[in-house]
């Protein structure tokens, strides 16, 4: 068995789930409780449920999640995923 998570990866995943849960209930709240999408006149709140679940919560709460990870654990290009300065050779 391996040890537990490092604290950044657990920083990581409870603030990712927490943002989805706050999607989760703007979605409920602007559309699913009054079936925003279901009625062609409501295009007021179509539009307030776009914007807000979506453009505010989605992509900008995911950025600032990112944002907040990336300066809380600093880059180093040893990390996986991160190509480093070029340095090695391709595989031949």
């Amino acid at each position: 068995m391996s040890a537990a998570a490092p604290p950044s990866t657990c920083r990581a995943l409870t603030l990712a789930f927490g943002l989805y849960l706050v999607w989760v209930l703007a979605t409920y709240l602007l559309e699913g409780r009054i079936h925003t999408l279901l009625r062609p006149e409501a295009m007021g709140a179509r539009l307030s449920y776009a914007l807000v679940a979506n453009v505010l919560i989605g992509i900008g709460g995911s950025a600032l999640v990112i944002r907040f990870l990336s300066r809380a654990a600093p880059y180093r290009p040893s990390r996986p995923g991160s190509e480093g300065s070029g340095t090695h050779s391709p595989p031949s």
